[in-house]
């Protein structure tokens, strides 16, 4: 089975500390599974990121780098729309080479918005993975909850990292 993997934190040649636990789960998927990834990364301004490479092999994982625009702030709730529109050239481009039968996503928001998007286009699975900070830090009666909430309606499976977490979800 071919997996594209998607997650905003994920280490890469200048932050190589970044999401080691996305990492090392991937590499278990790795031992049965074919499994790419896309980890954008945010190009917030001023600050800029054009260092890190486009493409990177980190322990064996193929790794893709497209660049997400975000102004601090003022676009966090169209976040997950402008991620979509940043990974969709990648994402496109990697499906004429690696014909991915399932996406797998960390964090409901905005990875999973945009991977439930990218599932719908392509009409395969998404799975998401819950890890605590994309639900527990979420404000009631936000955009971000109420778009959190469709994510979790449309992905196919939701994994959480604790039955607490997992009530929590419940109760969106």
């Amino acid at each position: 089975m071919k997996i594209l993997g998607l997650s905003q934190i994920f280490p890469n040649k200048f932050a190589n500390h970044d999401g080691k636990f996305v990492l090392k789960r991937i590499k278990i998927l790795l031992e049965a599974l074919e499994v790419k990834i896309i980890a954008p990364i945010y190009f917030r301004l001023p600050r800029t990121s054009f260092n890190a490479p486009a493409y990177e092999e980190i322990e064996g994982v193929p790794t893709y780098h497209p660049r997400v625009l975000t102004l601090p702030f003022i676009t966090r709730w169209i976040n997950g729309l402008l991620y979509f529109l940043s990974i969709l050239p990648t994402a496109l481009q990697m499906r004429g080479k690696f014909a991915y039968q399932l996406i797998y996503v960390h964090f409901i928001y905005p990875d999973g918005f945009a991977g439930v998007l990218l599932a719908k286009l392509f009409k395969i699975p998404i799975v998401v993975y819950a890890l605590g900070s994309d639900v527990n830090l979420i404000k009631d009666r936000t955009m971000k909850k109420i778009l959190s909430k469709w994510v979790i309606m449309n992905a196919n499976k939701v994994f959480c990292v604790s039955n607490d977490l997992k009530l929590k979800i419940l109760a969106f």
